[in-house]
């Protein structure tokens, strides 16, 4: 039995190879050798496609106490600009400046979320970026944003590790100032500090979220900069970034669909 099978092969071999010109093997490297520049051609045509996809929907956003960045954000029901409560939370009468293909407009705060680092703002236009899915390690990941209030500028990166996230908010130094750190995303935690030789504590205001640490580095004005994979679709809300490992940091898809369900139950 294996002889049959054998000889079976040897024709099939031989009935094919004649078929094949020997020099026409020659073919394929020229083949890939022009294709490489057709496929590098592609990918970078469609980087910038998503560029100014993405770009299209992200906003300057400012306060009389500082600012930062958002983007429109589409659900089932209507568009939203997505940004940070700790951006919102500058506002001083429940509006901040949205400004968006070089007009300034004052937008109304929508829903300023006491359960994460999340504030919704009216929209300027009428469609925004859509979800994607949960990261996985090694996810290549963009950022388009307004760090330190300049130009619009993309950064890259790679998704890390998915953690609880502890960010300062402010310190406490009164009763009133413990009486409003007292929401559901807030705690108050204490932080020791030695100066010239003595040891001091002071307690401070935390935020706590489910977060998502990225190889991106964020500056101060990416706040709120949506977190996008290689097709534009929203992975994350960047919120800050960490000191140490000078990784960046955004509220999670997760923590955004639960308070965007939160917020339109309610509405």
């Amino acid at each position: 039995m294996p002889k049959i099978k054998l000889s079976r092969l040897k024709k099939k071999v031989k009935k094919f190879l004649p078929k094949l010109n020997p020099y026409k093997w020659l073919l394929i490297p020229f083949s890939i050798a022009l294709c490489i520049p057709v496929v590098n051609t592609f990918n970078t045509y469609w980087d910038n496609y998503i560029r100014s996809y993405v770009a299209e929907n992200v906003v300057r956003i400012q306060t009389p106490r500082g600012g930062g960045t958002g983007f429109h954000i589409t659900t089932k029901f209507a568009t939203y600009i997505l940004t940070n409560a700790h951006i919102c939370d500058l506002s001083e009468d429940g509006n901040v400046w949205v400004e968006h293909n070089g007009s300034i407009v004052s937008k109304k705060i929508l829903y300023n979320s006491d359960y994460s680092d999340l504030c919704l703002v009216e929209p300027v236009k009428y469609s925004g970026l859509s979800f994607g899915d949960s990261s996985y390690v090694g996810e290549k990941l963009k950022v388009l944003g307004h760090p330190k209030l300049q130009p619009l500028t993309l950064q890259e990166g790679e998704f890390i590790i998915a953690s609880k996230v502890m960010i300062p908010e402010r310190p406490i130094f009164s009763k009133e100032d413990k009486e409003k750190c007292s929401k559901p995303k807030q705690s108050i935690k204490t932080l020791t500090i030695e100066f010239f030789g003595a040891i001091l504590q002071q307690e401070i205001c935390v935020i706590t979220f489910n977060g998502l640490f990225t190889s991106v580095v964020i500056y101060p004005g990416n706040s709120g900069s949506p977190l996008v994979d290689s097709w534009g679709r929203v992975k994350g809300l960047m919120a800050a970034s960490n000191n140490e490992t000078h990784w960046g940091v955004a509220v999670s898809l997760e923590d955004i669909l639960s308070e965007l369900k939160r917020y339109e139950q309610q509405n």
